[in-house]
């Protein structure tokens, strides 16, 4: 229900039995935060830690991707501006390759909620906007250098890509 309204889910856990099962299945893929130690707790009950068990133990992060991610091949679409792209445009590509593909765009320019995640949530199409800045400048991430992104798509022309440097 959540991935077609276009939302994410996550679980974060420390039960080494729920992070086995995420590992071994298809649908869950490992977050960045995944095997992370716990920062100290300092809850207390009655003057007593009673959360000492689970204090600097390894804590499982895992996204659920859905049956799309198992049956259909994986497609990332890579932006950096809204500038030259056209709306209409995106959303027809979008829903052909839908049809095919488990998408996600990535969208590094965004400084808020933008039209692009709307569209995206409307068709239930997994994002990841990136709201990181490095000395004041939004930048895709280094895992996706040598990446193709979209630079323009606008009606009645080919598509533009160049490579994320």
């Amino acid at each position: 229900m959540y991935l077609h309204r276009g939302y994410k889910m996550y679980i974060r856990t420390a039960h080494e039995s729920l992070e086995h099962h995420f590992k071994n299945s298809p649908l869950w893929k490992a977050g960045p935060r995944n095997g992370k130690k716990g920062d100290v707790s300092n809850g207390a009950i009655n003057g007593r830690n009673q959360n000492m068990y689970i204090v600097n133990s390894e804590r499982f992060s895992y996204e659920y991707m859905g049956e799309e991610f198992v049956t259909k091949p994986h497609e990332e679409i890579v932006l950096d501006s809204l500038t030259n792209i056209d709306m209409g445009e995106m959303r027809k590509m979008l829903v052909s390759l839908k049809q095919t593909n488990h998408i996600t765009v990535v969208h590094s320019r965004a400084k808020q909620h933008t039209k692009m995640h709307d569209l995206c949530q409307e068709l239930g199409i997994r994002t990841e906007l990136l709201y990181n800045t490095q000395k004041g400048v939004s930048h895709i991430p280094m895992r996706h250098k040598g990446k193709m992104k979209l630079v323009s798509l606008k009606p009645g022309h080919k598509p533009i890509y160049r490579k994320v440097a």
